[in-house]
């Protein structure tokens, strides 16, 4: 006869599969910023090394697990009576301003699922120089200023930097080094969820490697030993309850800790000045587009020559005489400023288009911000210039010579016809490198 425990597994199998045959064809991707593609390609020797502890003996690679849909409703999320009272601590490489941000994404997720709230650097502390003039940020600046990241259920800050470096001494210690994240999580995973009211906080503390370099996040995350699966029962639902951590595995869902990424009002207001910037600039009824030119540490990998840019231009715009005018804003992290000239000098060989130079823009507008007292002088930098330029409204195309996105051509022409497509999503997903 088939006991209790077997008939759940039965029935949990039976399920997993009909939602593996619903998600077949779904494909829903991340929309924050993903990794730099050198965390790619330099994480393979850490997944090599945790190849044999995938599901079934079975290689990343040779898994085949479908895109999973991602579950916004509060069904989903595990819940937390007695509060977040742990901390995912983390301190690794520094990175620019998306990368961060993609990196407290992701934490946050597990956060969520962990009862837990993230204890991050700030900015300061922990954001490349390179990418800001090699000046460091003023230490005033919070993450905050640059997005808000909130829990679905409660609203609550998912990033915070006072306690960083200051957990208090009761918490209980668990520490993670150059990405061997896995066994720590499943500490962690099953002692908070035998937490009770009275209990300790537990802190995890992960530090060293890339963040990209980790033996957890690329496969379905481990399961609650099954001694405590019968004693939680229903509430413990591993099928629904996993957060959406990007590169994370699995058949079925993956469930939505926080909120979707509101931007700051100062942000905002910034955004709205060089929205109208840019119209009052553009011909009159202009299709907005962004064209994305990598330099810097791509220079070898895509050619971003005049010449070339000219190419792709020619091609990707033919046959768009008669959609009306058309501006392309430029975006690059090029310095040389005859280099720019000579981009925005290409809309000479087209009436109907006009480029403007964006990352100059939006400096224009902080600048302007600062002298009339409307935004603190500290926000004059690079990074925050970048985030009030990185998108404005009414954008319908993109153009971008970068690495691992180096086309020769894009056509427009039927693009320009679509009503309402997605090209905010189309946008940040191409952009997930630029800084």
């Amino acid at each position: 006869m088939v006991n209790v425990r077997q008939a759940k597994r039965l029935v949990t199998i039976f399920t997993g599969v009909i939602l593996a045959e619903m998600m077949y064809n779904v494909f829903l991707s991340n929309d924050s910023f993903s990794p730099d593609e050198r965390s790619l390609s330099t994480s393979n020797q850490i997944i090599e090394n945790h190849k044999s502890e995938a599901p079934g003996g079975q290689t990343k690679d040779s898994m085949d697990l479908q895109p999973v849909e991602i579950i916004e409703e509060e069904s989903c999320r595990r819940k937390c009576p007695l509060g977040r009272i742990n901390r995912i601590s983390y301190w690794g490489d520094t990175g620019g301003l998306g990368d961060r941000e993609y990196v407290i994404r992701e934490l946050a997720e597990l956060a969520g699922y962990l009862c837990a709230q993230v204890i991050f650097p700030k900015p300061a502390q922990i954001m490349t120089r390179l990418h800001n003039n090699w000046q460091r940020l003023d230490i005033r600046i919070e993450w905050s200023d640059f997005f808000n990241l909130t829990f679905a259920d409660d609203n609550m800050p998912a990033v915070r930097s006072d306690e960083f470096g200051n957990i208090p001494a009761d918490y209980e210690r668990v520490e993670s080094q150059n990405g061997n994240w896995k066994k720590q999580f499943e500490e962690i995973q099953e002692r908070s969820w035998r937490q009770r009211d009275g209990d300790k906080g537990i802190a995890w503390d992960i530090s060293g490697g890339r963040f990209f370099e980790n033996d957890l996040t690329y496969y379905e995350l481990p399961r609650l030993p099954d001694d405590l699966r019968d004693i939680l029962g229903s509430q413990y639902n591993p099928e629904v309850m996993a957060p959406k951590v990007s590169k994370l595995k699995k058949k079925g869902a993956l469930c939505q800790y926080t909120n979707s990424n509101a931007l700051p009002d100062k942000v905002e207001v910034m955004k709205t000045r060089l929205s109208e910037k840019i119209r009052e600039m553009s011909p009159e009824d202009s299709v907005l587009g962004i064209m994305h030119l990598r330099r810097g540490d791509a220079i070898n990998e895509c050619d971003t020559s005049v010449a070339k840019v000219k190419e792709m231009l020619s091609c990707s715009l033919k046959g768009t005489e008669n959609e009306g005018n058309i501006t392309i804003l430029l975006q690059s992290d090029e310095e040389n400023i005859e280099y720019r000239q000579n981009i925005i000098n290409l809309q000479n060989d087209f009436e109907h288009v006009k480029i403007l130079d964006m990352d100059y823009l939006a400096k224009e507008v902080i600048k302007e911000a600062v002298a009339s007292g409307d935004l603190h002088w500290m926000f004059n930098n690079n990074y925050y210039i970048f985030k009030v330029g990185s998108w404005v409204k009414g954008v319908k195309f993109t153009l971008a010579r970068r690495r691992m996105d180096c086309n020769d051509c894009n056509t427009l022409v039927n693009v320009l016809k679509e009503e309402e497509p997605d090209y905010q999503r189309r946008y940040m997903l191409a952009m997930r490198s630029r800084f």
